[in-house]
């Protein structure tokens, strides 16, 4: 056990406090499971920290530069 898990069961508050956090990563959970519904291989998306991070997609001229690079 870690010592914050420890510190925390020590709490008198350590029930209302891990509903909470459980609460927190239930709606976390739903949230990552509907972005994975939503998201596609064809786009630049990422799930991060409870945010969804949309990156714009590469333009021919730089997918091109890495292919030259990368030959």
């Amino acid at each position: 056990m870690t010592e914050l898990a420890a510190q925390l069961l020590e709490s008198p508050k350590a029930p209302q406090i891990i509903q909470q956090v459980q609460a927190v990563l239930n709606d976390e959970k739903k949230r990552r499971q509907a972005f994975y519904k939503w998201m596609d291989d064809d786009m630049k998306v990422e799930f991060i920290n409870g945010e969804i991070v949309v990156h714009s997609p590469a333009l021919h001229k730089h997918n091109a530069a890495v292919m030259f690079l990368g030959t």
